[in-house]
C-alpha cells in the first residue's frame, strides 16, 4: 500500500491542469521560449516570471499578433490561427502550470482582450 500511495504523491506533482494548454504551448511556443518556459535570454523572452495580472495586460494580444520590441532582430509573429479558447488554454497553462500562480482566465475575458488589441 505505501508503493501506491507514493506513486500517487509523485503523480499528482507533476500534474498538469492545462494539458491542452501544455500541447498548445509545446507546439506553438516551445521552440523558441523552450518547453520549461526559460527562454533563450534576449532573443526569446522568459515566460517563466509572469506576474498574477500578466494574462490581463496583454498576453492575450501578443499571442494572437505577436511582438515587435525596439531594436530587436527577431520579432514574435502572431498565431492568427489559434482560436481565443487555444488562447484561453495556453494562457492558463502559462498562469497556473508554469507560474505556479493560480489565477484563470476565461473564454469571454480572452474574446474582450482580443477585441482591445493594438497591432
Amino acid at each position: 500500500i505505501s508503493v501506491i500511495i507514493l506513486f500517487l504523491v509523485i503523480l499528482s506533482c507533476n500534474h498538469v491542469h492545462y494539458q491542452q494548454g501544455k500541447t498548445l504551448y509545446t507546439t506553438n511556443c516551445g521552440h523558441c521560449h523552450m518547453e520549461d518556459g526559460s527562454g533563450v535570454g534576449d532573443l526569446y523572452p522568459s515566460l517563466n516570471d509572469l506576474g498574477p495580472s500578466y494574462a490581463y495586460n496583454n498576453i492575450a494580444c501578443i499571442i494572437r499578433n505577436g511582438k515587435k520590441s525596439e531594436g530587436k532582430v527577431i520579432e514574435m509573429i502572431g498565431l492568427k490561427d489559434l482560436s481565443e479558447i487555444e488562447i484561453t488554454n495556453i494562457i492558463n497553462y502559462l498562469q497556473n502550470d508554469l507560474n505556479q500562480v493560480h489565477q484563470q482566465i476565461s473564454l469571454q475575458e480572452t474574446e474582450e482582450l482580443l477585441l482591445n488589441c493594438s497591432e
